[in-house]
């Protein structure tokens, strides 16, 4: 994120020092690396724990990235402009389209999540640790939402999570 900047900003000054030059043609090479563990590491996050907001952006910018990498080595930063394109209209999709929002996303992944770990025809004692802990984790997130209750199933009511207490004290 910072050294995007700082590269874009080096650029035109490119011709003045040879240093700056070489430092220009590798900065966008070298955080390819970086992309593959960013990629890595936000999607362990999101399997183990689902997508929050924060998850949420954090893929948004990865694609940034990769769209500012791509057109910054491509026919020699012709169309680097359109990174400011590319990020308005992830902005546009993170915050204002319906159903594809960072926070419906969230909501039905955390919903996703709950209705995994706790199946209908199951009681909230036969669940796992495991389970409970993923119901619990769910369930407060959906509850602390907007308009997450709309996601929580109605077999699943409020007194039937016993631990709720010890799991958020």
């Amino acid at each position: 994120v910072v050294a995007f900047p700082v590269w874009t900003m080096a650029y035109s000054f490119r011709e003045k020092n040879k240093i700056i030059k070489i430092f220009c043609k590798a900065m966008p090479i070298s955080f390819i690396p970086f992309i593959g563990l960013q990629i890595y590491s936000i999607s362990v996050r999101c399997k183990e724990n689902g997508i929050t907001p924060l998850r949420y952006l954090g893929i948004m910018l990865i694609i940034f990235e990769v769209v500012t990498i791509f057109l910054s080595l491509y026919k020699n930063r012709k169309y680097i402009l359109h990174t400011i394109t590319t990020g308005s209209i992830l902005l546009v999709i993170s915050t204002i389209l319906p159903v594809v929002n960072m926070h419906t996303i969230s909501n039905m992944s955390q919903a996703n999540r709950l209705l995994k770990a706790w199946k209908e025809e199951e009681k909230y004692s036969q669940l796992t640790e495991e389970q409970k802990e993923i119901v619990l984790s769910s369930y407060y997130y959906l509850i602390n939402q907007e308009d997450g209750k709309k996601y929580i199933p109605e077999y699943l009511e409020e007194e039937t999570i016993k631990d709720k207490e010890k799991y958020y004290n």
